[in-house]
């Protein structure tokens, strides 16, 4: 089928990519296609071999098959997905290995939708041979064929009661029956184990605290209400990615880009869809990681949101894996040396425990039948079992207003609402986003959002230019327990970006390879404008990296009102305000 006419195969080379496509025949005559990479990139679709313009149907389970050897051991990467706008997904994503020697691979899908070439033979579906721009790669194909697949329950050796299990390369390949009696054993077997862990821990053991067992979407928000003490999740905005080697430090690349112009591709996204009414809600791994430039906007937004939501424990990862005393960036996720993650601690520790920023005043919960659930799971992988709220109906954005979750038979609902807090989440027509809170005692703004100004209370703060086109991320704590603009000491924490020194950036600005450059690491700092009422008296500090006072910044009277300007003179990402009576 791949080798029809109306779909003979092309080499799609795009970015700062290069390669060429050559064609000979091999011993017995076989049609060989050879694609050499003469200059790489860190984007896996700069170069693939694509067969176009085909008809694929719904529900399908079709087979792909191809042979292929490679110049070296790699990694590539098997897809089905549309030869058009959106360019999305149709069911099939499989990595598989390549190497010296010819190997065949031979992998099922279930189609997730229909499409179909027009009139002119344009569109429809592809099947593409992608994240080929790796240095001095060559990979060749052969034997390239699409068709249906033949499906089965059980084999004819096997009957009820005596089956084996299923294997994931046959997974696509059984009825969808029989995927659905594997899953529902799956999920009883967990349940059961779980709750006899439970009981043994908290019975035989004694252990007081609080059981969980894995991450939610290694297994379902349901099966953890079932069995256990409350439910946690992990996410990652743009994790790096590793396109040959698993974790090869020479070989990876992150998406450079803002989460705050995604509301709805966001991590917060994701989160709230998993979490289970009545019970108690933690993050254990969180991270924006280095060196995405817009990193700062990271746990911000996780503690902004996390108090709107009313979740019930956050934690950053990670610290450091070694070398704590570094005064650079040298990983993706350690926080040490990276004062824009770093000096948030304080300020998003304080938004989320008890700075009056939720929870928010309305509830959006989703039902789902254990139908809908394990039928949802028939397309899962690991990390990726997780029937979430909006399977049961909920928009994706309902989390901006209300606190999302599922709602579980036999368990309660959210108590605690916040009439007061105001939590805005925007994107304006220029794609760009900003995030304004406000709560009891702390407000802030995170994104892009220079030339704008919070008013909190009786004070206003507006951020200036920075280099990343005005994103900063500027927040104000009541150090005291006191009300926003009531007499007291606050914390002003201002950041943008930082990186080490000589970084060895990549040309689309989405990897250093190994070359994390040297220490110690530089951070931009933020014009703010912070200004007061006429009537009251106030003093700001520029802070120490230890917090004490370095300096006091200059005041500025007009019209009896009391205003500072702070920023990158200062040297500095924390300010003390101190507000008098």
């Amino acid at each position: 089928m791949l080798e029809a006419p109306r779909s003979a195969p092309r080499l799609q080379v795009a970015g700062q990519a290069a390669a060429e496509l050559t064609e000979t025949r091999g011993p017995t005559g076989e049609l060989l296609r050879t694609v050499t990479v003469s200059r790489p990139s860190d984007q896996g679709w700069h170069v693939q071999v694509l067969w176009p313009a085909i008809a694929i149907r719904q529900g399908t389970v079709y087979e792909l098959k191809m042979r292929l050897r490679a110049n070296r051991r790699e990694t590539v990467v098997l897809s089905c997905g549309q030869d058009h706008e959106p360019w999305g997904s149709l069911g099939l994503w499989q990595q598989v290995p390549v190497g010296p020697d010819w190997r065949e691979h031979v992998v099922y899908f279930t189609s997730s939708e229909s499409d179909a070439p027009n009139a002119g033979g344009q569109g429809g579906g592809r099947i593409s041979l992608t994240d080929l721009p790796k240095d001095g790669f060559q990979v060749s194909v052969a034997g390239a064929s699409l068709r249906r697949a033949a499906v089965y329950g059980l084999p004819t050796d096997e009957a009820l009661g005596g089956a084996a299990w299923v294997l994931k390369r046959d997974w696509f390949r059984r009825t969808v029956p029989c995927r659905l009696d594997a899953l529902r054993f799956m999920r009883d077997a967990e349940v059961t184990y779980y709750k006899d862990m439970v009981a043994y821990l908290h019975g035989e053991l004694g252990v007081r605290m609080p059981v969980t067992g894995t991450a939610i979407g290694n297994t379902p928000p349901h099966v953890a209400a079932e069995t256990v003490d409350f439910l946690d999740s992990h996410n990652y905005w743009q994790h790096p990615v590793f396109p040959g080697r698993p974790w090869d430090r020479n070989n990876w690349y992150v998406r450079n880009v803002p989460m705050v112009n995604d509301p709805a591709g966001s991590t917060i996204t994701d989160l709230a869809g998993r979490r289970v009414f009545g019970l108690p809600f933690t993050v254990s791994e969180y991270n924006h990681p280095a060196p995405n430039d817009y990193r700062a906007e990271g746990f911000a937004l996780l503690a902004v949101y996390g108090a709107w939501q009313g979740w019930d424990g956050l934690l950053t990862y990670t610290y450091a894996h070694q070398d704590w005393e570094s005064d650079q960036v040298t990983t993706f996720f350690d926080l040490k040396a990276d004062p824009v993650r770093l000096a948030q601690q304080p300020a998003c520790s304080h938004a989320f425990r008890g700075g009056g920023l939720g929870p928010a005043p309305r509830r959006a919960a989703a039902e789902l039948s254990l139908q809908q659930r394990v039928q949802h799971m028939t397309e899962g992988r690991p990390w990726n079992f997780a029937p979430n709220a909006y399977l049961g109906g909920v928009d994706r954005l309902a989390w901006q207003e209300a606190q999302l979750g599922i709602a579980v038979p036999g368990l309660g609902s959210p108590q605690r609402t916040n009439e007061a807090a105001d939590v805005q989440w925007q994107v304006g027509a220029d794609g760009r986003g900003f995030v304004s809170f406000r709560g009891r005692d702390c407000a802030g703004l995170v994104g892009f959002a220079a030339g704008r100004t919070l008013e909190a209370a009786a004070l206003s703060l507006s951020p200036g230019p920075t280099s990343l086109d005005g994103f900063s991320v500027v927040t104000i704590n009541a150090v005291e327990g006191q009300q926003l603009g009531a007499p007291g000491r606050y914390l002003i924490t201002a950041v943008s970006r930082c990186e080490n020194r000589g970084m060895g950036w990549n040309a689309e600005r989405t990897s250093v390879g190994t070359d994390w450059g040297e220490g110690p690491t530089l951070c931009e700092g933020v014009p703010l404008t912070l200004n007061l009422p006429a009537g009251r008296s106030a003093r700001v500090y520029a802070l120490a990296p230890d917090g004490s006072r370095r300096g006091e910044v200059e005041a500025s009277a007009q019209d009896g009102a009391v205003g500072f300007q702070l920023g990158p003179r200062y040297r500095t990402l924390w300010y003390e305000l101190v507000i008098g009576n």
